[in-house]
């Protein structure tokens, strides 16, 4: 079979599943340019020549449809990185669409990684294209300003899907706890991570990961590549332990966000190397110190420690904030905080 075009049989359930870790590049409303990197299941040895046989189709979404495409992905390297043999792709879309929480588009992925004796892995996956990044001290989001409203969910066993999600959380992002295994945290009574995250991608549900402080620093740069396959998650929460690992984490990390908890009762820093957002978390009822009125660098996101995790608690902390900023020497007119969350235990 040529390398570059999709397999005519179907894929072989013996073979293992490959991962794809997706960048997007040059992007606009008209063309996406697309780079897919093949995260292979098993030991290949060097020297192994590695290709393509897959296509990307859709876009399919759970609020809206559009003329579907297909797609043959290209090969464009099959080098090796760190002596470990590896296989990219690319493809070009046309009227591409982007996934939103409003309509969240997906794409599936199809095929097969090919070596000199045949097929070695299966691709079956979704991913999702979404423009999202930092503008100034604001968040963007297909374009315009996104003011990130969220409660803390990690108590929560429900799936984030719109028709389970509690009524005081619709609409609102949610932020949930990784333990210090990082994705491979699962049990027999509750969904696993994978499950987990594809159901927000479906359901267009923002999601804030924060890894566990305790998390190895050799497990942090794989956790995050594993979750930018995922649209949903909009951002990942660093704590201070493992803020050195942001710098090297970044640049693959692509439009997912990383954060950095702060304390708001503190004057702000200079953000470390790799960070995108500052969290200013504040005890209950509480305002930031005087030195946040001049805040440095990064967006900064208001995160109120409250037992409260609905939207009323998280609009009630926003009107606290905007009588803070007109009382005294308040902020520059063109700042802003960039989100508001509620909810999560007080580490004061």
């Amino acid at each position: 079979m040529p390398a570059d075009q999709p397999p005519n049989n179907l894929l072989s359930a013996t073979l293992p599943e490959a991962d794809v870790n997706l960048q997007l590049g040059r992007a606009d409303d008209l063309r996406a340019e697309v780079f897919l990197t093949i995260v292979l299941p098993m030991a290949i040895p060097a020297g192994t020549r590695l290709s393509l046989a897959a296509t990307l189709t859709g876009p399919e979404s759970t609020r809206a449809t559009t003329l579907p495409v297909r797609l043959p992905i290209r090969t464009v390297s099959k080098q090796t990185a760190d002596g470990t043999p590896q296989v990219t792709g690319t493809v070009i879309l046309t009227e591409p669409a982007y996934w939103t929480p409003e309509v969240p588009m997906l794409y599936r992925i199809r095929g097969e990684l090919i070596a000199e004796d045949g097929a070695i892995a299966r691709l079956n996956t979704t991913v999702g294209l979404r423009r999202f990044g930092v503008r100034g001290h604001s968040l963007w989001l297909e374009g315009r300003r996104w003011v990130l409203r969220g409660c803390d969910s990690s108590g929560l066993a429900a799936m984030p899907q719109r028709e389970q999600e509690p009524a005081g959380h619709r609409g609102m992002a949610q932020v949930i706890s990784l333990g210090p295994d990082g994705l491979a945290t699962a049990s027999s009574t509750a969904p696993s991570w994978q499950q987990f995250l594809e159901e927000a991608d479906r359901h267009g549900q923002p999601l804030l990961i924060c890894l566990d402080p305790a998390t190895p620093v050799t497990l942090v740069r794989s956790t995050i590549l594993a979750l930018t396959r995922h649209p949903a998650v909009v951002m990942v929460v660093l704590p201070v332990e493992l803020l050195t690992a942001a710098a090297s984490c970044k640049p693959p990390a692509g439009t997912l966000l990383l954060a950095a908890q702060v304390t708001g009762s503190q004057p702000p820093t200079a953000p470390s190397p790799g960070i995108d957002v500052h969290l200013v978390r504040l005890p209950p009822e509480g305002v930031p110190a005087e030195e946040w009125r001049r805040p440095l660098g990064p967006p900064a996101i208001a995160w109120s420690v409250s037992s409260h995790v609905d939207r009323p608690a998280c609009d009630q902390f926003q009107a606290r904030l905007a009588t803070w900023r007109m009382t005294g020497d308040g902020p520059p007119h063109d700042w802003d905080w960039a989100g508001f969350l509620v909810g999560g235990v007080s580490r004061e």
